[in-house]
């Protein structure tokens, strides 16, 4: 593959793996602080619970703020 490559017959060698560093470095760091895949802030959620919400089922209402996702907006509020 290099060699095709080198002969200009493909542009990139498809068998190089690359970029898998800093990915295996992002997995270990969510792993050792879950407070890296936390929603930076309240509209964050919020714009999570609409978009939610709109891709249910008939846009049941009953998930946004008086239903399931209330738990998520008062631990939000701690």
């Amino acid at each position: 593959m290099e060699q095709a490559v080198r002969d200009g017959l493909i542009k990139v060698n498809p068998a190089r793996v690359s970029g898998w560093q800093r990915q295996y470095q992002q997995v270990e760091d969510e792993l050792n602080g879950p407070r890296a895949l936390a929603l930076p802030d309240r509209e964050a959620l919020q714009a999570l619970t609409k978009a939610l919400v709109a891709r249910s089922h008939g846009q049941y209402q009953g998930l946004g703020r008086r239903g399931h996702l209330r738990l998520l907006y008062s631990s939000a509020d701690r």
